[in-house]
């Protein structure tokens, strides 16, 4: 069942910020092709949520999946997937995310 897939504020900036960052240091074309593998990874989470991995470590309802360099963090119910944030593997995730 395809669910709805919504993204946080916090998603959209981090997904812009990637963007810029993939073009500042690999180009345009580069940029767009990496946004679209992660783009790509989150439509696919709508159709099955649990293809990620649990992060209730982390937040309670908390899961994720890693796509190139970059973990994507959502939750899920019946009808919806929501994208909590899209943090590069590196970073310190607890302080990321809400």
């Amino acid at each position: 069942m395809q669910r709805a897939l919504t993204k946080d504020r916090a998603a959209e900036v981090d997904l812009i910020e990637i963007w810029v960052w993939t073009f500042d240091h690999w180009g345009v074309e580069q940029a767009d092709r990496y946004l679209g593998l992660i783009d790509v990874a989150i439509r696919a989470l709508a159709d099955d949520p649990t293809r990620g991995r649990s992060r209730e470590s982390l937040r309670s309802g908390y899961r994720s999946l890693t796509t190139g360099h970059h973990v994507i963090f959502f939750t899920h119910t019946e009808n919806e997937v929501r994208i909590r944030r899209v943090l590069h593997e590196v970073m310190d995730f607890d302080s990321h995310l809400e």
